[in-house]
């Protein structure tokens, strides 16, 4: 059946490229919708000798598929002729006439429908623009969209003022790539297949108008921005100073673990003057337990009855194999009967070692001390090497100790914290924190002059950095490399390396916080690809801004 199509702005918006097309009918069949159309070029240009030809040599019929009309399926079926060319010495003796804005060479599909395509798959991945293709325009399979995203050339951005570099994990720990941002538009410029000065330096190196560079606190990237930029100004990132900072104080914190477990429990002895366990109370057996005694006693009385029938009959000659047939028992076992002087009582099966048994001993430490709590002796049992669940322990101190009186309230006991959990406990401000984390803080503060030392000196840094005091710096650094704790002397010795980048991060407001939210998409879309993150076609997507 023909459908009838009046109206140039009606062909226009149904044919690809209506300049060079004329349309002759629209019809539908079982396959959908049918678009036939010639071309209306009249001299065509020779893709080999670029010169004009107008002499025909031949026509055929070739079709394409195009953007579907409310989810029905479009054909293009297009009449194409062939031309001689009239140059004499062109190897093209005959060729087809091409029309670009509507297929390209070979191609099956329209130009529009692979845009399509490809902008579904820069959008939302292969899997995901299969199945909404199939919805929109028909059934396209998910190599179709890769092979669509591959053939889309990656956008060219302009050389940025403003340039953010930092680093990301094709496979943490093991693989980097790197990413660079335009900080004044917000968008990424490009992705490095692997993080090295090398690599970075090559690309600085052809671009030319880069004023500032924000990184982290990279010696590959630093080394990378003063051999490829060095006319730029390097700016080092204010939360990655501040990291640094926080990560120097949790290497005081771990070094001086010991002390601060020991400092923990004299706290512990502190809250809960009264260490002494509770006694055992006694407990009424269950009714389960009433009947297992009574049929393992019946079994007991039996077993005696048996025993001395065999010694009787032992006794007036029997022999042993006719005492087990008398008897219904084993000749070895009436034997044994008859040899004993007194019952022979029932072997008991050896014990298995538990797992708890190796903990036991600290468990009971613990609960002299006062800590009850079943929850913190297990996580200490656990750092200990406890591979075990919580019903071992729980069972242990139940027979060993009993429960505590009903109604009577626990002790206050805190757990040892853990490094990074001390660290945050010293740097919080105090409305943050709950009064044993306050109790814990001071008390560790007053017990080690290191950590003290160190809490006062990062607090100071972390203040100068949020507010940009690039004069109190100064006196900062002259605090911290006199100090007598080696990390932090260590801090500021690799702050003196980088210190232009470091004075230059306290007195501008470029940082790589728009790099990080950059890097945070890029996992996004990386994770999306199910293993297809392949570093060009990671590239295509990142750098896509539909």
């Amino acid at each position: 059946m023909g459908i009838r199509v009046r109206g140039t702005e009606t062909m226009a918006s149904i044919l690809p490229d209506p300049a060079n097309l004329i349309l002759e009918k629209v019809t539908n069949d079982d396959q959908g919708i049918l678009i036939c159309a010639r071309s209306r070029q009249t001299a065509v240009v020779c893709p080999k000798c670029g010169s004009p030809a107008t002499k025909v040599h031949s026509r055929y019929v070739r079709t394409v598929r195009d953007l579907a009309w409310s989810g029905i399926p479009v054909r293009i079926q297009l009449r194409v002729r062939r031309f001689f060319c009239e140059k004499p010495r062109c190897p093209f003796l005959v060729f087809a006439e091409q029309l670009p804005n509507l297929v390209v060479r070979y191609g099956r599909r329209t130009v529009r429908f692979e845009d399509r395509i490809a902008d579904l798959g820069l959008s939302i991945g292969g899997n995901p623009a299969a199945r909404l293709s199939r919805r929109l325009d028909g059934r396209v399979s998910r190599w179709t969209v890769l092979r669509a995203v591959r053939k889309r050339a990656a956008l060219q951005c302009p050389t940025p003022k403003k340039l953010g570099i930092d680093d990301f994990a094709f496979r943490k720990g093991r693989r980097y790539g790197t990413i660079l941002v335009d900080l004044e538009t917000r968008r990424p410029v490009d992705l490095l297949p692997d993080r090295t000065t090398e690599t970075v330096k090559n690309w600085l190196s052809t671009r030319k108008g880069i004023q500032v560079i924000t990184r982290d606190r990279s010696v590959a990237y630093a080394e990378a921005a003063r051999a490829g930029a060095p006319k730029a100004v390097q700016v080092a990132d204010r939360w990655h100073l501040m990291d640094n900072a926080t990560q120097t104080l949790r290497d005081v914190v771990t070094r001086q673990s010991p002390d601060v477990r020991r400092t923990v429990r004299e706290l512990n002895r502190q809250l809960s003057p009264d260490p002494d366990p509770m006694p055992k109370p006694e407990r009424k057996p269950t009714l389960r337990q009433e009947n297992q005694r009574a049929i393992r006693e019946g079994r007991i009385e039996k077993k005696v009855s048996l025993w001395e029938d065999v010694r009787a009959m032992y006794a007036k000659g029997v022999s042993f194999r006719e005492i087990g047939r008398r008897l219904g028992i084993e000749r070895h076992t009436a034997r044994k009967y008859a040899l004993a002087e007194t019952f022979p009582e029932m072997a008991r099966y050896p014990v298995r070692p538990k797992l708890i048994d190796a903990f036991t001993e600290h468990i009971d430490r613990r609960w002299r001390e006062g800590c009850y709590r079943i929850v913190l002796l297990l996580k200490e049992i656990h750092a200990l090497g406890y591979r075990g669940k919580r019903s071992g322990i729980v069972r242990y101190c139940s027979k060993r100790w009993g429960s505590r009186p009903t109604g009577e309230a626990l002790p206050k006991v805190i757990a040892a914290p853990s490094s990074r959990e001390l660290t945050w406990w010293l740097l919080l401000p105090e409305e943050q924190l709950e009064e044993e984390q306050i109790a814990v803080r001071e008390a560790v503060q007053e017990e080690s002059p290191d950590i003290a030392a160190a809490t006062k000196l990062v607090r100071r840094f972390h203040a100068l950095v949020r507010k940009r005091e690039r004069k109190a710096f100064d006196q900062w650094m002259k605090d911290a490399e006199t100090s007598s704790v080696k990390e932090l002397v260590g801090f500021a010795k690799s702050l003196a390396g980088d210190e232009a980048a470091v004075r230059n991060a306290l007195s501008r407001k470029w940082s790589n916080g728009q790099v990080e939210g950059q890097i945070n998409r890029l996992k996004l879309i990386k994770r999306q690809m199910y293993g297809r993150a392949k570093f060009d076609l990671l590239r295509l997507r990142v750098l896509y801004q539909g």
